[in-house]
C-alpha cells in the first residue's frame, strides 16, 4: 500500500510539507556521516579482500608450476632409464636429486622409482633407506601403506639373493 504524501493540496498541486523536507535532509545527513565514518573501512577492507585473492592465486600459479616443471623431469627422467642399455645408476641418482625438489607427489613417486632403480643396480642399502625415507614421510598419506610393503620385498629379496649366491662372494 502505498501512502500519499504527506502536504497539503492546493487547486490540485500537491505542496510538500516542510516535516518531509526536514527529515529527507536529517537522512541525506545520517548517510554523509555513515560514509565519512565507515567508507574508508568498507574500502580497506574490500582492497585486502582483493590483495588476499590476488596473493592466493599467485601461489597457485607458482605451486602449479612447480609441479608441471617436477612432472616433465619424472618423465624425462623415466624415459632415460628405460631406454635400452640406460645407465640405471644415473638415472637412480636423478629421481633421488628430484626427490628433494619436488612437490609431495612427485617426491614420493621419485623416491620409490629411486628406490627400484638402486634395487635393481644392486644398491640394496640405499634402496631400502629410500624406502624407509617414503614410509616416514607423513605427508604422503598412501606412503604408510605401500613402503613398508616395498621394505619387506626388498629384506626377503636380498636375503634370498644372499642364499644364493656363493660364500665367497657375500659381503
Amino acid at each position: 500500500m502505498v501512502r500519499a504524501p504527506r502536504g497539503r493540496q492546493q487547486e490540485g498541486l500537491e505542496v510538500p510539507d516542510i516535516f518531509d523536507e526536514v527529515e529527507e535532509d536529517l537522512r541525506a545527513e545520517r548517510a554523509r556521516k555513515l560514509a565519512q565514518r565507515w567508507g574508508g573501512v568498507a574500502f580497506g577492507v574490500a582492497l585486502l579482500v582483493l590483495a588476499a585473492t590476488g596473493a592466493w592465486q599467485v601461489w597457485r600459479w607458482n605451486e602449479s608450476r612447480g609441479a608441471v616443471a617436477a612432472a616433465e623431469t619424472y618423465l624425462n627422467l623415466h624415459r632415460a632409464a628405460e631406454r635400452e642399455g640406460a645407465d640405471l645408476a644415473a638415472a637412480a641418482n636423478g629421481f633421488a636429486t628430484l626427490a628433494r625438489e619436488a612437490p609431495t607427489g612427485y617426491r614420493t613417486l621419485a623416491r620409490l622409482r629411486a628406490a627400484a632403480l638402486k634395487a635393481e643396480t644392486g644398491e640394496l642399502p640405499a634402496a631400502l633407506e629410500l624406502w624407509n625415507a617414503v614410509a616416514n614421510d607423513g605427508s604422503a598419506p598412501s606412503s604408510t601403506a605401500t613402503s613398508p610393503l616395498c621394505s619387506a620385498w626388498l629384506m626377503r629379496w636380498i636375503r634370498a639373493t644372499r642364499r644364493s649366491l656363493p660364500r665367497a662372494s657375500r659381503r
